[in-house]
């Protein structure tokens, strides 16, 4: 059935304004926490091979004793690496600190002081502990720098050079404190934006808690306008007399529309049975251009129907037709539907706001399930009301 002449109103469904919930991994913090040990290992294993080679190249006689050096600093490095991603735990960081500083305490046997090339195990020491800073408590951190300090120090002191031990000391505290400074920062920020999510996420809840609410409140408020409320407007308003035969069972299939069903159901329902039923109890005679069979989910199929009631209920109470018709076209990726009459239509600018059949039984369901409707009316035209639903 082609639609009537008249003015078009297109409501279609707004943007989405909700995010998939997706759920929220580990949080800032915790990410950081990860990923300190990772960034410390491998800064630190990257700066002991290049100055492994380093010494190795400036050995010169003292080489097989360097090489014995480079060779524990290295084994130890990589079980070390690989235990501290694996677990750090104190006593590991412990020994750790004992191996630095006994290889601070080799720089005379190994001959780095006649060679000049104690820079590798300094160096060394100092990227251990500005590492130790990216994934230990304060306490350690400090100790572990104070440890190889004084150890460092006390070597080159012992060496009578007084000025390179204060220099050494100085920059590897002032290095290892800036390393702290840092690390504190990114903490103090990833525990902000931790703080930040979880009241976001608050916020949230509580909104979708209170829309849940609102659609609950809304669903109710429908199915009383679309079923009971109709029902007595037609009694009242004296269009059916009170002892009319069919109003009882239009009574109970209204108290069964509104008796609470609990969940919702996961199987999908027949669409073309459900409009079938509809139709029939309208009082105008409505004609069927439905297929055999439609299946779609319970929310949707439901929705459809909710919408169609309220147009038959519309073409009983105003619109003075005397047919009307429900046309199925499409499937379960999608379809139209449309509910025609050939009565007297509407001017739709002259609704009033506090009516709410169309606005809310009609249009605000297609919504809830991502639908459109679309009304074509116009006095003396009759009226089309089509709703348009695609699957997602």
């Amino acid at each position: 059935m082609p639609p009537p002449a008249g003015r078009q109103l297109d409501h279609g469904a707004p943007a989405d304004v909700g995010t998939p919930r997706a759920e929220r991994g580990e949080g800032p913090e915790e990410l950081l926490r990860e990923f300190g040990p990772r960034y410390a290992t491998a800064v630190r294993s990257a700066v002991l091979i290049l100055v492994s080679v380093i010494a190795l190249v400036r050995a010169a006689e003292y080489l097989p004793q360097t090489c014995v050096a480079v060779l524990i600093a290295n084994a130890w490095n990589a079980l070390y690496c690989w235990r501290i991603l694996r677990a750090p735990t104190r006593r590991l960081i412990v020994l750790d600190i004992l191996v630095i500083c006994g290889l601070c305490l080799a720089i005379p046997a190994i001959g780095a002081v006649e060679q000049a090339n104690s820079g590798w195990i300094r160096l060394f020491a100092s990227f251990s502990c500005i590492a130790y800073q990216w994934y230990t408590d304060l306490p350690t951190g400090t100790v572990a720098t104070l440890a190889t300090v004084g150890t460092l120090t006390a070597v080159v002191l012992a060496t009578g050079l007084a000025d390179s031990a204060v220099n050494a000391a100085s920059v590897i505290v002032a290095y290892t404190a800036a390393s702290r400074a840092a690390w504190e920062m990114v903490r103090r920020a990833a525990r902000t934006a931790d703080r930040l999510a979880a009241e976001a996420g608050a916020r949230r809840r509580a909104y979708l808690v209170a829309v849940a609410v609102g659609q609950e409140e809304r669903a109710l408020v429908n199915s009383l306008h679309d079923t009971a409320a109709a029902t007595l407007l037609m009694v009242a308003s004296g269009q059916v007399r009170p002892d009319a035969t069919w109003l009882p069972d239009r009574a109970q299939r209204d108290l069964d529309i509104l008796r609470p069903c609990g969940s919702v159901p996961a199987e999908d329902v027949d669409l073309v049975h459900l409009l079938d039923a509809e139709a029939a109890r309208c009082d105008v005679p409505v004609t069927l251009y439905l297929p055999t069979r439609l299946t779609l989910p319970h929310r949707v199929a439901h929705g459809l129907v909710g919408a169609v009631r309220e147009a038959l209920n519309n073409i009983t109470l105003h619109a003075t037709a005397d047919t009307a018709s429900v046309r199925l076209i499409g499937d379960r990726s999608g379809l139209v539907l449309e509910v025609a009459d050939d009565g007297v239509g509407f001017t739709p600018s002259a609704i009033p706001a506090t009516a709410r059949g169309v606005r809310e039984s009609i249009e605000a369901r297609m919504v809830g399930i991502q639908g459109e409707a679309t009304i074509v009316t116009a006095p003396g035209h009759g009226t089309v009301v089509r709703l348009s639903w695609a699957r997602r």
